[in-house]
């Protein structure tokens, strides 16, 4: 029985340090990734082509591909990377990323990424497991995350970053 126990114990040590491994890899990629870009941006500051409608449709071409299951994990990487480059040198979309409701959904963000882990959590006995339920609960959990972090943006984050006597000193 202890030799039982010892080998489940030593796959799961194994499963766990692979998973960090794992992650670790993303997280690593993905600095890179970034910073990259962040290189492309300080040497070549003007690129008024990545602004265009071309470039618009371009991007929302790459980003298919990245959602294509065509492509192997590496290309799906560099389409997403070039998608990336398009929107960080000014390009909007066709006005998508300028319109109210996406200024307005990157204003609440922060209260967003803040409480969505905490209203799945409370609301997690609701979710069903047919997909109508499903996507009725994923409907509902997302709308109350919008509602729930737009009053905290509008009640508690808004007070603080215009007018408060902490960024007047």
């Amino acid at each position: 029985r202890t030799a039982l126990v010892n080998a489940i114990s030593s796959v799961e040590i194994r499963s766990y340090a692979q998973a960090f491994v794992n992650f670790m890899y993303h997280i690593r990629y993905g600095l890179g990734w970034g910073m990259v870009a962040a290189w492309l941006t300080h040497k070549f500051p003007t690129a008024s082509f990545l602004k265009s409608r071309v470039a618009s449709i371009l991007a929302i071409i790459l980003l298919g591909l990245c959602q294509s299951n065509y492509f192997s994990l590496p290309y799906q990487r560099i389409f997403l990377f070039c998608f990336f480059i398009i929107l960080v040198y000014g390009n909007n979309l066709f006005g998508i990323l300028t319109s109210k409701s996406s200024l307005f959904l990157g204003k609440i963000s922060y209260s967003i990424y803040l409480f969505h882990g905490l209203i799945l959590w409370v609301t997690r006995a609701y979710g069903g497991k047919d997909p109508v339920h499903h996507w009725i609960y994923t409907g509902f959990v997302g709308l109350l995350t919008l509602g729930v972090a737009a009053l905290i943006y509008r009640y508690v984050e808004y007070p603080f970053s215009a007018g408060s006597s902490i960024n007047s000193q």
